[in-house]
């Protein structure tokens, strides 16, 4: 135990901003008692939310004494559901599930066309809670055609403002050598060049890993046209092999358990950075990898302790991560110093800087 705080106390004075102190204690409690309050009740002025996300929270907060629903009774759903708790929640709407009653929040469940016949189109407000934008435009059109008016219909393109997610508190220098670690459609990428091109600096080269086969053709298409950027289908770990991968195309695609009973279920290659990379320079490393950080950067030692490359870690996955990837790079490197940066209305979407 005294182990531990020592470790975090270290981790804590590496820190470099009041905002960033604000936000390891909110997600260190989290961690430590499951209360998601910790995270979503922070001041604004301790997230890095865009207008669109804040205008959104306070509709969510202003619907009156309409019924409260969620259209999507999946993962997005049911973590707005667990992210605001507070709010009355009446119930969701699916136009796939199954399930009458969701047992994580222990909300009914219903078809459009049954929750219509029983309690009308009036004094309801519908908020859209999917991944796909395209079925976020779908239910939208599905909904005004049953008669809801746009005014009862939330939504929002994002739940997280990844205009400047990973780059917005560094300045880039001349020559920067970008390893992007999930790319998954490749927006990071050419957001990399463009904040390298704002400052007035060029980059030498851009390696972009995805190993989603249908991320990887959306990236294929979109990187296509960006100079000096390589796409390769790899994951990243501490050890050249292959794994289990749950490649569903979407953004939480991710490494899983041999013999998990997951659908979409592929074998993929996982490499090692400080193996793949070896002898190339590199200044920034970016992992938004679904939980596999702490191992990807194990795989990157070397790299690390050698050339300090400015890191963008995204550390919500996994509960541990909090404490657990702010020490390790310490380990490797002492001298790091560390920002926390929050985008997102929900409680994912936090990630460590290390310059």
């Amino acid at each position: 135990m005294t182990h531990f705080f020592d470790t975090t106390r270290n981790i804590y004075q590496a820190l470099n901003d009041e905002i960033s102190k604000e936000l390891f204690t909110a997600r260190l409690n989290y961690s430590a008692t499951g209360d998601v309050g910790y995270v979503r009740d922070l001041p604004a002025c301790y997230k890095n939310l865009n207008a669109d996300i804040q205008a959104f929270a306070k509709k969510l907060y202003n619907s009156g004494t309409a019924h409260l629903v969620i259209f999507g009774a999946g993962a997005n759903g049911r973590d707005l559901a667990g992210t605001f708790e507070n709010l009355p929640w009446f119930c969701f709407i699916d136009n796939y599930s199954q399930n009458t009653r969701d047992e994580r929040t222990n909300l009914p469940i219903y078809s459009l066309e049954t929750y219509q016949n029983q309690f009308g189109l009036n004094g309801t407000k519908y908020v859209i809670a999917v991944y796909k934008k395209s079925a976020v435009q779908s239910i939208y059109k599905q909904l005004l055609d049953s008669g809801v008016s746009e005014e009862n219909i939330l939504t929002i393109s994002d739940w997280r403002n990844n205009s400047s997610q990973y780059f917005d508190v560094f300045t880039p220098n001349e020559h920067e050598s970008f390893v992007d670690c999930g790319c998954y459609d490749g927006s990071t990428a050419f957001r990399f060049a463009g904040w390298c091109a704002e400052g007035g600096m060029t980059y030498d080269k851009i390696w972009s890993f995805e190993p989603d086969p249908a991320s990887f053709k959306k990236c294929d298409n979109t990187l296509s046209n960006l100079k000096n950027c390589e796409l390769l289908p790899y994951g990243i770990s501490n050890k050249h092999g292959h794994v289990s991968f749950m490649a569903n195309g979407y953004e939480n695609a991710k490494i899983v358990n041999a013999g998990s009973n997951t659908d979409n279920l592929q074998t993929i290659e996982v490499i090692r950075l400080d193996e793949f990379l070896k002898g190339e320079r590199v200044t920034l490393i970016k992992m938004d990898i679904e939980g596999a950080e702490y191992d990807a950067l194990k795989g990157a030692e070397y790299i690390i302790k050698t050339q300090k490359p400015r890191l963008a870690i995204s550390i919500y996955h996994d509960k541990n991560h909090i404490v657990d990837i702010p020490a390790l790079l310490l380990s490797f490197r002492s001298d790091y110093k560390f920002y926390i940066r929050h985008y997102s209305l929900l409680s994912n979407e936090t990630v460590l800087y290390a310059e």
